[in-house]
């Protein structure tokens, strides 16, 4: 009996316990519930803010992106170190949002740290290499260290600061901005500049400098079909990549880098949603025109040119010689043959010598195109 007693009681204090531990369970999860709604609340408020060009002007609000960041959850406006809500950039209000999908896109292809030995950028962490960041620590009057150890405000101000500003990325269209952002990390804001100008075609008067200026914004303004300029802007990408001595190691990871970037760029550009950007091994090294294929000498056709030449002008010195010595048969026969065979294989040099001059001259004028040269 007093056994029974026990049991029931214990069971009664058993489901005492478990009630105590549901109802906390249910507590935490209204609490985090409020907090969630209290967030999107606030979320909510800030965008309205935004959209009506109203913000803490002044304020400069900064942020650690957290480890968890994805580009399907939007953050708030201001949120971009350096943004402000409602600030604009000669006359337009800034598109963070874009900005941070953005750049959510390109960390991804960037990775984490990585020091290739093929890779011309050499030791990089999330796509800034130690060089940049030895600069910015430098203009910032900091003492250098690993860009292993750079932090995420240091990270997202260089993005914000020297690429995304650097191509203007507030000023292009939605998906334009995107590819062009993404060439510039990789390749240099110059060199996505001048992919941009050359495949705006014959929109852009202005020369191939790679400079964002007035005439080039003008010139995407006036582009009616940017889907179309996306890929020709990825096209002369590729190009250019495939012209570097580094294309061998790194090809297969810019190729795939490429094509997604096509592939977001121009889901933005059609009002699409694009897909997540993914790392690929490779795709994450520096493509520099530094490293560009040296183009091929014009100096073996000079000197097959030249001794071409300089054979005819011994084969006709010879012809003179023979004239000379026509009593004497035996001799003025074996120098006609000389002089025969002289002349055609002069006359050969001489046309091989040419034909390399121009096959050199029209590889060099491909190089310089794929790189991004002015036409001649």
């Amino acid at each position: 009996m007093r056994q029974s007693a026990c049991r029931v009681l214990k069971c009664l204090s058993l489901g005492f316990e478990q009630e105590i531990e549901r109802h906390h369970i249910e507590q935490e999860f209204v609490d985090g519930l409020g907090q969630y709604l209290r967030l999107g609340l606030e979320i909510s408020e800030k965008r309205a803010r935004f959209s009506r060009g109203v913000g803490a002007a002044g304020v400069d609000q900064r942020f650690e992106l957290p480890e968890t960041f994805h580009p399907a959850i939007p953050l708030p406006p201001g949120s971009i170190p350096g943004r402000q809500e409602g600030s604009q950039a000669k006359g337009k209000i800034m598109t963070a949002s874009r900005e941070q999908e953005s750049l959510a896109r390109v960390l991804a292809h960037e990775g984490g740290y990585s020091n290739h030995p093929a890779d011309p950028g050499g030791a990089t962490m999330k796509g800034v290499t130690q060089r940049v960041y030895d600069a910015y620590r430098k203009s910032k009057g900091l003492a250098l260290r690993s860009v292993k150890r750079i932090t995420g405000q240091e990270l997202f101000e260089i993005y914000d600061r020297q690429y995304w500003d650097a191509v203007k990325g507030d000023l292009l269209p939605s998906g334009v901005d995107y590819v062009v952002f993404d060439g510039a990390v990789n390749s240099g804001p110059k060199q996505s500049i001048i992919w941009l100008q050359r495949a705006l075609g014959p929109l852009y008067k202005g020369r191939l400098d790679g400079v964002m200026g007035v005439g080039t914004i003008a010139a995407v303004q006036a582009c009616n079909d940017h889907d179309a300029l996306i890929d020709r802007i990825c096209d002369q990408r590729l190009i250019f990549l495939q012209h570097l001595n580094t294309w061998p190691v790194f090809g297969r990871g810019w190729s795939s880098r490429v094509a997604e970037v096509r592939s977001i760029g121009q889901s933005w550009a059609t009002g699409l949603t694009p897909e997540i950007a993914s790392f690929v091994g490779g795709g994450q090294a520096k493509a520099f025109i530094e490293d560009a294929k040296i183009a091929p000498s014009t100096a073996p056709a000079d000197a097959a040119t030249g001794a071409g030449a300089s054979g005819l002008g011994l084969s006709g010195y010879l012809y003179d010689l023979q004239n000379q010595l026509s009593p004497f048969s035996y001799t003025s026969e074996w120098i006609g043959k000389v002089v025969v065979v002289l002349a055609i294989a002069s006359t050969l040099l001489a046309i091989g010598g040419l034909a390399w001059r121009w096959c050199a001259n029209r590889k060099a004028k491909r190089l310089a195109t794929a790189l991004g040269a002015e036409a001649t």
